[in-house]
């Protein structure tokens, strides 16, 4: 059996090398394709641009060199001068794209090519430069912290429209679900075991299945149940989108500017958010904040394929990462924790005191113990060796003992006593007695 399972392990890793190959393969040939696209569009562009030169230099060489014109006393050849705009207009087309930045030429607003850092040929009142960054773009949803505008308990949250003009949004708020309500599984089930549906989905479909299992135990975790956050709530949920722009031209065709992409990334996030948060607390969404953030980029990516497939464009932009942060709550609502957990510290505290207090008195006691054990247990050997030695019984000793203790102090002249001690003092008399008369009779 050993051998048909090792066959079985091979045959699955060959079929999954096989997928990932085929993936790969089909990426190269969409990168592939692009390239010889836009190698098509750069050869269409420098066609235009030098037959239109060719034919400005032969108009000037043979139509217009024959032809002069009078100004300020002078006759100026009209092929020169054609010759020496056409230089001026070369040299004002002439535009710098940064090493950091992405360019892509416009022709009356229609994105035509894509241009690299360097010196390029922009023609000039005829097309237009925009420029992007090359690098990653990070950006902020909604906002910059400092930039999220925030009203006053029962006010209308509108921006007003000067802030607006600065840039002011106002704060990604969703509602949040009911404590202790498993989620259900079953129609992922379905789809997971249903051989129609396409891989991707179905492995999509897997993925989210065992995010609810990870949900489901967590809802019903004792700690998660008495998390002061693990109620229906509204709370802002704040995002970090990162990407990169991978053909301006195609970009600018498909989203128009990065702003309108930037919105329409972060219409794809909040109905996401509101849809699988509406199921669930803050208290078990935030233990999962990086397994939903790679969720909502799949989403994102999801979406944009099928806008930019809807467009007939190319791949336009990566999403590289994005990233939930911490959830942000209302002022009363931190106001009320942070008292709760100052009463817990404060509960601790005491209880830790207490504890330590218990031990030392334990530990104290016990020395204590030990201490009057071994004084007891010298004394005890020591009456037991002075009865020995003088042949009389312990009881005696110990009688003879307590007397000589009472009357230790020879300035105390009254004693007082009760039942008990007087049973005392009737012992150590007896105890005296005894002795004396084991004296006498030792001495006849």
């Amino acid at each position: 059996m050993k051998w048909l399972k090792k066959i079985l392990n091979e045959l699955g890793e060959w079929r999954k090398n096989r997928l990932i190959n085929k993936k790969e393969r089909l990426i190269l040939k969409n990168e592939i394709e692009e390239l010889k696209k836009k190698e098509k569009k750069d050869l269409i562009f420098w066609r235009v641009v030098v037959t239109a030169y060719l034919v400005f230099f032969a108009a000037e060489y043979f139509l217009l060199s024959d032809y002069t014109f009078y100004v300020r006393g002078r006759d100026w050849n009209w092929g020169w001068a054609i010759f020496f705009a056409q230089m001026s207009y070369t040299l004002l087309s002439l535009r710098i794209v940064g090493p950091t930045e992405l360019g892509a030429i416009l022709f009356f607003g229609r994105p035509i090519r894509d241009v690299g850092s360097g010196l390029k040929f922009v023609p000039f009142l005829v097309c237009q430069l925009v420029k992007n960054p090359r690098t990653i773009i990070e950006t902020e949803l909604p906002a910059r912290p400092e930039l999220i505008f925030r009203t006053k308990r029962g006010e209308e949250e509108v921006v007003p429209k000067d802030l607006l003009a600065l840039g002011y949004k106002p704060p990604i708020r969703v509602q949040f679900g009911w404590p202790e309500i498993e989620l259900n599984t079953k129609d992922l089930d379905a789809k997971i075991n249903d051989s129609k549906i396409e891989k991707g989905e179905r492995d999509k479909a897997e993925k989210t299945k065992k995010l609810y299992d990870t949900l489901n135990a967590l809802i019903m975790n004792n700690k998660i149940k008495s998390d002061p956050l693990n109620i229906r709530m509204t709370a802002e949920t704040p995002l970090v989108v990162r990407l990169r722009i991978r053909s301006l031209s195609e970009f600018l065709r498909t989203f128009g500017s990065l702003d309108k992409a930037i919105d329409q990334i972060q219409d794809i996030a909040v109905a996401m958010l509101n849809r699988e948060f509406s199921k669930i607390t803050p208290a078990v969404a935030q233990h999962n904040l990086g397994t939903f953030s790679e969720l909502i980029r799949d989403e994102i990516i999801e979406r944009i394929e099928k806008i930019e497939s809807e467009k007939k464009s190319n791949r336009s932009m990566d999403i590289v990462t994005v990233l939930l942060r911490p959830f942000i709550y209302s002022h009363e609502l931190n106001e009320d924790l942070q008292k709760a957990a100052q009463e817990r510290a404060k509960k601790q505290a005491t209880i830790t005191a207490a504890q330590a207090k218990k031990e030392k008195d334990t530990i104290e006691g016990k020395g204590e113990g030990a201490k009057e054990k071994a004084i007891l247990g010298g004394r005890t050997a020591g009456l037991m060796n002075m009865a020995k030695e003088l042949g009389i019984s312990p009881t005696a000793v110990l009688g003879a003992e307590t007397a000589r203790a009472i009357t230790d102090n020879p300035g105390q002249k009254t004693v007082i006593i009760g039942q008990k001690g007087f049973s005392d003092l009737v012992g150590v008399a007896a105890a005296v007695q005894e002795t004396l008369t084991e004296k006498k009779g030792g001495e006849k």
